[in-house]
């Protein structure tokens, strides 16, 4: 009889072992799936906030029509980063042939309010400007 309890408890301890390596690798396909599910979340809240700025940005900008300038300060300070009136002014002529840094000040300014550019912290008291970033 004490043999038979042995072999029974030995099989029911190898049934044991056996169920607890199926549900480890149930477990591990899960945590895989978790992982995936994971990143297709963060990738959807990662679009949900840029689709929220730009539903920011375009009310702001609604009652605004871009005129060619505005659209050449954009592109310059994304291509070439953050920069005073003066390097915009200059950028400006460059790639436009005439800028006046009077107009470049009033329209960094409009994009400011609406904004699309902020003020950042330059030299001793120099202002300079960049694209606002995404929050």
């Amino acid at each position: 009889m004490a043999g038979r309890e042995e072999k029974s408890t030995e099989e029911r301890l190898r049934a044991l072992a056996k169920r607890i390596e199926e549900l480890e690798a149930r477990l591990r396909g899960e945590s895989m799936i978790l992982d995936e599910v994971l990143k297709e979340l963060r990738l959807l809240r990662n679009i949900s906030l840029a689709s929220a700025f730009v539903m920011n940005v375009s009310s702001k900008v609604r009652g605004y029509k871009y005129d060619d300038i505005s659209r050449h300060i954009v592109d310059a300070l994304l291509r070439a980063g953050p920069m005073n009136i003066s390097q915009l002014t200059r950028f400006l002529r460059d790639v436009r042939g005439t800028a006046s840094r009077r107009i470049v000040s009033e329209k960094v300014r409009l994009l400011s309010t609406l904004g699309l550019v902020e003020e950042v912290a330059g030299g001793k008291r120099e202002k300079r400007y960049k694209i606002k970033k995404l929050r």
